[in-house]
């Protein structure tokens, strides 16, 4: 088992929207071999930064993902809230953990 983790931080004062879009997810990853679970998280002290905890089978599954259909179609369901949403580019960190104990 891995542990994808992606730290988005908004830049433009517009992360409610982006709440309000993880809220709504179109849960097109749920179908994809592989995937386990996914909760977005939002810093008490930084409202403006996530965190995107994604747990998959292995790494090979979040790999394939990654270059789906589902993972575009759920980037382009963000790219398109009222107002946008700009992230720091310079600060977004992609991490995967391999499960040690659950």
């Amino acid at each position: 088992m891995i542990v994808a983790i992606s730290k988005i931080q908004v830049t433009n004062g517009n992360a409610q929207a982006l709440a309000d879009q993880y809220a709504k997810r179109t849960g097109l990853v749920d179908e994809m071999p592989g995937f386990v679970s996914v909760e977005v998280l939002r810093n008490c002290g930084n409202p403006d930064e996530f965190l995107v905890y994604m747990r998959w089978e292995n790494r090979e599954a979040f790999q394939a993902y990654k270059t789906s259909p589902a993972f575009r179609e759920a980037h382009r369901n963000v790219a398109h809230i009222p107002g946008g949403v700009k992230i720091d580019r310079k600060t977004r960190e992609l991490s995967i953990y391999e499960t040690v104990t659950s």
